[in-house]
């Protein structure tokens, strides 16, 4: 059999084996089981990564039964996440006229609206955490119930993957980009099952590197554009700074986008304030755990941390002041509900700690990649896979957009992470379904190593 025969081949039996792997995916999502579920995607990842590693176009069919997939998966109740009962929650309450920043879902004033699905919503002590744009699609969407959400992620996944076909076409993309996009089981699990945001994001995140290349003041000024759309989405255009940050006039660009997420989300901390609790303050206190990134060096900077610590916590004057002024802010490090002794207690300043080192770090390689990469697909793919390690806590449906970037630069470690993000899914299960406390964190810096290891391979 000659060489061009066996590719073929692989190509069919792979083809054959996603398909059924589709099929799986189906029935354990009507089926409402989790464990199968996620066997299923973890089955369904391996041919649709040999058929990459293949670099044949993918078949037309496989799109089609993709987007058959995605259809089952709008109608059906999600599996592993109650996040789109919450967009629904907010989009019924914006829809009748009122605003949900300013009310908590557990609030008497919004009793009326309550329905049969009230019980799935998370967090009701919070006011939400979701941007101006987020919010606008939530109330378009809202009386569809749960499959409105759903609903719009998926077309947002699948105009993402025209968005990249058409990069293809005319040369400024992968030739298997889109159709790897919208056949990429983790993305209709996260985006059109269980309805995550991440869908609709992807749009303006391929767009705005896309405009980049033609390196131009107008395509500036429209991946600028885009980038503000993704910050009204879902605050996540920081993986586009580097790529606008390469010139002067670029600079202040991306300034500006850093300015706005800012903005919003002290905005969005505001929220809530009224019920006396902060929707963003909150996640973001107790964000953590699942990180690849802080897995590695969170015990090293705890050696960092334990020294200067009295006691306890760390006292002194300064530290005094610094709590107090910020106390009842937005920068309140306090976690709530915590008695507001004189000083800083070691459950604060750990985690403070340790995000201040991340975000430095990540901030380096932000400045590497202005200055290095001049490529802004591949820029916004590196800075996408930096954010995913360095947060932290990675979520399984952020590594929707770092899958698609990492399509849209021809780069692979992005897409392995975001296979490796399942691991939090797996963890989540096993807890809520078996109450089994399953430690990841050596799993997780293990998964680091591979990514880093892959983005070495990359490189070459």
């Amino acid at each position: 059999m000659t060489q061009p025969a066996r590719t073929q081949a692989a190509a069919c039996a792979l083809s054959v084996a996603l398909g059924l792997a589709y099929v799986g995916l189906g029935l354990a999502a009507a089926a409402h089981a989790p464990h199968a579920l996620l066997v299923c995607v973890v089955l369904a990842l391996a041919p649709h990564a040999g058929l990459l590693a293949l670099g044949r176009p993918l078949p037309r069919a496989l799109v089609g039964l993709a987007a058959g997939l995605a259809a089952v998966f709008v109608l059906l109740p999600p599996v592993l996440s109650t996040d789109v009962y919450r967009y629904v929650w907010d989009g019924r309450v914006l829809a009748h006229g009122l605003s949900p920043y300013a009310y908590a879902p557990h609030d008497p004033a919004l009793a009326p609206l309550r329905d049969a699905h009230y019980a799935l919503v998370n967090h009701k002590h919070l006011a939400t955490i979701y941007p101006p744009l987020a919010q606008a699609v939530f109330a378009l969407v809202a009386a569809l119930g749960p499959s409105g959400p759903k609903l719009a992620s998926a077309l947002g996944v699948f105009t993402a993957a025209a968005v990249l076909e058409r990069a293809g076409r005319d040369g400024h993309a992968p030739p298997n980009a889109g159709r790897a996009l919208a056949t990429h089981p983790l993305v209709l699990l996260e985006c059109a099952l269980e309805g995550h945001l991440e869908g609709l994001v992807l749009v303006p995140l391929v767009l705005a590197p896309l405009a980049l290349v033609r390196a131009t003041q107008g395509a500036r000024w429209a991946a600028f554009g885009h980038a503000l759309v993704a910050v009204g989405l879902k605050l996540a255009a920081l993986p586009l700074l580097p790529a606008l940050a390469r010139t002067r006039r670029g600079l202040g660009l991306a300034l500006g986008v850093f300015a706005a997420t800012l903005l919003t989300a002290g905005a969005l901390s505001s929220a809530g304030r009224r019920t006396g609790e902060a929707g963003l303050v909150a996640y973001a206190q107790g964000w953590s755990g699942g990180s690849f990134g802080h897995a590695a060096l969170d015990p090293l900077l705890d050696r960092a941390v334990e020294p200067a610590l009295r006691g306890g916590r760390l006292k002194g004057p300064a530290v005094d002041r610094a709590l107090r002024a910020v106390r009842g802010t937005p920068f309140d490090p306090l976690p709530l509900g915590e008695l507001r002794d004189r000083g800083l207690h070691h459950s604060v300043l750990r985690p403070l700690v340790h995000r201040a080192a991340a975000a430095t770090l990540l901030l380096g390689v932000f400045v590497v990649l202005a200055w290095k990469v001049r490529d802004p697909r591949r820029s916004a793919a590196h800075a996408a896979l930096a954010l995913a390690l360095l947060v932290p806590r990675f979520l399984p449906w952020y590594g929707v957009p770092v899958a698609a970037l990492a399509l849209l630069a021809g780069t692979r470690a992005g897409l392995l992470c975001a296979a490796l993000g399942l691991l939090g899914h797996v963890g989540d299960a096993a807890y809520q379904h078996a109450a089994v406390s399953v430690p990841t964190s050596d799993l997780e810096a293990l998964a680091l190593l591979l990514v880093l290891a892959q983005v070495v391979v990359d490189a070459r």
